[in-house]
């Protein structure tokens, strides 16, 4: 498929002739007509409004089929002349997608190592962000103690003045 359902919902409700336009997005996205339906009729479209279709295509297939029996093409006669390749330039071509698969290849084990150096990086900054999470709550405890002790000298001070007063 080349369009995604969402393209061919849209097409479809934009067409003037409903029908055409099925057999028209079939044909684009390389696939079935019944399939086109099947993502029409799944978005909401009544499948009742295929049923004219249908009876078209069923008139029209054994002929089809007979004619595509008959004339097998060739390959290259698929394409339009102007975009024939001869031999030489196919063999080329399949070279040249051989080399760049090696290339990736290549390329493969070229990053191996670096993503194993990566791993190994990312693992050791978990690490590290662990023990400063741990180093972060010890911190914590020892100033909540030196606060609870600042507080109790203060209290003992306090105290202390005011027993001064009071004797003088």
């Amino acid at each position: 498929m080349q369009m995604t359902n969402d393209e061919i919902v849209m097409r479809y409700r934009q067409a003037k002739d409903k029908g055409d336009q099925v057999q028209i997005l079939a044909e684009l996205n390389n696939c079935p007509v019944e399939r086109i339906i099947g993502i029409l009729t799944s978005a909401g479209i009544d499948n009742r409004c295929f049923n004219k279709l249908r009876a078209k295509l069923e008139k029209h297939e054994p002929q089809k089929e007979q004619a595509e029996a008959e004339k097998q093409p060739e390959a290259d006669e698929l394409l339009p002349m102007d975009r024939r390749f001869p031999v030489e330039v196919a063999k080329k071509l399949s070279k040249t997608v051989e080399e760049a698969k090696q290339e990736s290849y290549y390329c493969e084990e070229l990053f191996e190592p670096i993503r194993k150096e990566v791993a190994a990086l990312m693992d050791k900054r978990r690490g590290i962000y662990a023990e400063l999470r741990n180093v972060d709550a010890e911190l914590a405890k020892y100033v909540e103690f030196f606060s609870a002790q600042m507080l109790q000298i203060d209290t003992l001070r306090k105290d202390g003045d005011d027993n001064e007063c009071n004797q003088n």
